[in-house]
């Protein structure tokens, strides 16, 4: 049960974590304004969580997050504040 939990909390809190360490590197546009994808990318684990394993392996839906923060840090423009 306690690595059930775990497997959630990561699933949740890591891709948003992955974000920010790349945008303190200085990945992609910096703006505040970009923060939208920050909350895009929340919302996104937060639906992903309700997701049973059974459908999706753990190791597949965390990489996949993962590569969806990425990408959006990468191609993501400018955004005017």
């Amino acid at each position: 049960m306690l690595i059930f939990i775990l497997k959630k909390l990561i699933i949740l809190f890591l891709p948003s974590i992955f974000w920010i360490i790349l945008t303190a590197l200085g990945f992609g546009a910096q703006s505040l304004a970009n923060l939208i994808e920050l909350f895009v990318l929340l919302v996104l684990s937060l639906i992903c969580v309700f997701i049973p394993e059974n459908i999706i392996e753990f190791k597949y839906l965390l990489a996949l997050l993962l590569i969806i923060a990425f990408v959006s840090r990468l191609l993501m423009p400018i955004i005017p504040e």
